[in-house]
């Protein structure tokens, strides 16, 4: 329930600054169960689902230093 509730405040956060946040895509670890995917479903309120994404955890973070190293480059 915790990682659940965490999610949902990053989820709160980035909607509150008028980012549209539709749904919760998970892959990896926790994504494997079923039961916490509910679960993070009813806390954010949003659909929760899982993709077969190998690596997504490092291509994200590879994304964030891009970003911050070279801002708005597609």
């Amino acid at each position: 329930d915790g990682i659940a509730m965490e999610i949902r405040c990053l989820v709160d956060e980035v909607a509150a600054l008028g980012i549209p946040v539709d749904e919760v895509v998970l892959s990896g670890g926790g994504a494997r169960h079923p039961a916490f995917v509910e679960t993070l479903a009813a806390f954010v309120g949003r659909p929760a689902f899982t993709v077969e994404a190998h690596g997504a955890s490092a291509t994200g973070a590879a994304l964030l230093a891009m970003d911050h190293v070279r801002p708005g480059l597609d």
